[in-house]
């Protein structure tokens, strides 16, 4: 059963704290950095699913990662990515590589759009977890996700699950794996 507190929660706010979790250990450098792809999400639509992590002991944030995430994914939970809202919603293009800004500025030029006006929110999509949010931007265009995922792995602070937290929470399998 959910915690009740988990139905208050309220508007997502600029000083909370969102997890990605990572149920790919490819996605995961050897320097502990996440890359890109673990912000790339994998279904159609420009949503990438995140968990509103505040308030919640490590232990609770390990199980919605096991039940909300890696066993309907049938995947392993080899770690997470903590962000904080507020640096997902001050993302900024303008900050990219030259070459790569010149073949984004023409995709969006080709839309009547500027760098200036890609935009990055966190909403809430209690519909999934009472915690459940996403990632959007606007507008959608591939090139523009590429550079989102990157800022996103960059911004993150990737997070594995303890010996403790596999043990109680029966995530044996990547023990080994977690433990480097």
């Amino acid at each position: 059963m959910r915690q009740s507190t988990e139905s208050r929660l309220g508007p997502i706010n600029c000083n909370e704290t969102v997890s990605r979790f990572i149920c790919y250990s490819k996605f995961i450098r050897d320097n502990n950095t996440l890359k890109a792809d673990a912000f790339r999400e994998r279904r159609k639509g420009i949503k990438i699913s995140v968990f509103r992590i505040d308030g919640l002991k490590e232990a609770q944030i390990w199980l919605i990662g096991k039940q909300e995430v890696a066993e309907k994914k049938k995947r392993n939970l080899y770690g997470r990515g903590d962000l904080s809202v507020h640096s997902i919603k001050t993302i900024n293009l303008d900050r990219i590589d030259a070459n790569d800004k010149t073949s984004l500025v023409k995709e969006l030029k080709a839309i009547g759009k500027n760098v200036g006006d890609v935009s990055v929110d966190v909403e809430e999509a209690p519909e999934l977890h009472p915690r459940h949010a996403d990632i959007t931007y606007d507008p959608f265009i591939k090139s523009i996700e590429k550079h989102i995922a990157k800022k996103l792995a960059r911004l993150s602070s990737l997070r594995k699950p303890s010996i403790k937290y596999i043990q109680n929470l029966g995530l044996q399998n990547i023990m080994a794996e977690s433990a480097n």
